[in-house]
């Protein structure tokens, strides 16, 4: 991503209707003039092609940043999530 404003660019939030993609690590200002790598993690629920709409905000008084997502996913690298309820753990869905 790359800044061509005057002030540092602040990327707050990152949105998908799916709920499945976020930042790898909270970016940090972006300086005017200066580019960046932003990663994104991405985890899809089902396999096969996919593409998602993700939504990144800032401080840009042009707006948000929307970018498509595509991937055709063939594995799931991360054994199932879970999520601690009680004392237990169940399966996230």
């Amino acid at each position: 991503m790359r800044n061509t404003g005057p002030k540092d660019l602040v990327l707050t939030t990152v949105s998908s209707n799916c709920y499945c993609v976020g930042y790898r690590s909270a970016p940090a200002p972006i300086s005017p003039g200066q580019s960046v790598v932003v990663e994104l993690v991405y985890a899809p629920r089902t396999l096969g092609p996919a593409a998602e709409v993700v939504t990144l905000a800032s401080n840009d008084m042009h707006g948000d940043t929307k970018l498509t997502l595509k991937a055709t996913v063939v594995k799931d690298l991360v054994p199932t999530s879970l999520v601690k309820e009680s004392s237990s753990s169940v399966p996230f869905k």
